[in-house]
């Protein structure tokens, strides 16, 4: 398999309608990967599902499936071994490390449930022509209910790097991620997606921004302010990752799809 798609997610309705708008990711995600015959598994990371919520694979219609899902489960236990577990009902890079340790693609792309992606974003990952040697990041257009473009994120650097949005969109090798040891292990949802860029530059790899864009679905914000904000005095960055990063030694509960 060429490509693991990674998404971490619970049924929480994080920022309004979200399983509506995981509904409309992966409907997409679907019908373009049938269009370019793209070779690819899909990996839901499903954190600490809220007690009495339904599970994502008995909620969401995967009657337009086209490429493998594979529902990951974490479980309220692993969550609350956590440091600052009653902070946040989830901690994204956890679980996005989960994913990158379980995929089977030569290739894993991080991304969120609420991306639209464009059809030649879609075929240009089926061209098959990505470089071990680099990590790719993309322009994320927002769009607001009726479609319409209202913010283009990612066009210009930060400190000399395109991190805008990457949360959404970071690809590279699985090799990598695993030269990396995934994203750092810290009890925050903010700034991790941009340090791991910095951690893939430092050991010599080239950051391609792809033109072919993404699309973002705008939706509220109520929770941003419920979550920690990074403390480097208490969790220094960068890579101080343990060796069994991604719950290495734990067997967690699978659902496979298609």
């Amino acid at each position: 398999m060429k490509l693991s798609i990674v998404i971490a997610a619970r049924n929480d309705n994080h920022g309004d309608n979200f399983l509506s708008r995981m509904q409309k990711g992966l409907d997409n995600l679907f019908r373009l990967s049938a269009l370019s015959a793209l070779d690819a598994e899909v990996i839901i990371v499903e954190w600490n599902n809220p007690i009495g919520k339904t599970h994502l694979q008995d909620i969401l219609d995967w009657s337009k499936a086209s490429i493998p899902v594979r529902v990951i489960h974490v479980p309220p236990e692993i969550h609350q071994s956590l440091p600052e577990a009653g902070n946040s009902p989830i901690f994204v890079c956890w679980a996005e490390n989960v994913g990158i340790r379980r995929a089977s693609g030569q290739f894993v792309l991080i991304s969120t449930a609420d991306i639209l992606y464009s059809k030649d974003m879609i075929s240009f990952l089926a061209k098959e022509s990505l470089d071990e040697s680099c990590f790719y990041g993309a322009i994320r257009h927002d769009i607001d209910n009726s479609g319409k473009v209202v913010e283009i994120r990612g066009r210009e650097p930060y400190l000399g790097m395109h991190m805008n949005a990457c949360g959404d969109f970071t690809l590279m090798a699985k090799t990598r991620w695993e030269q990396l040891r995934g994203y750092p292990e810290v009890p925050f949802n903010t700034y991790m997606d941009g340090t791991v860029l910095y951690l893939a530059s430092q050991i010599g790899m080239r950051q391609i921004v792809l033109t072919a864009p993404i699309y973002h679905m705008n939706h509220g914000v109520a929770e941003r302010d419920s979550r920690p904000v990074l403390d480097l005095a208490r969790f220094p960055l960068p890579m101080n990752q343990h060796e069994d990063w991604g719950f290495r030694d734990i067997k967690l509960e699978e659902t496979k799809i298609l």
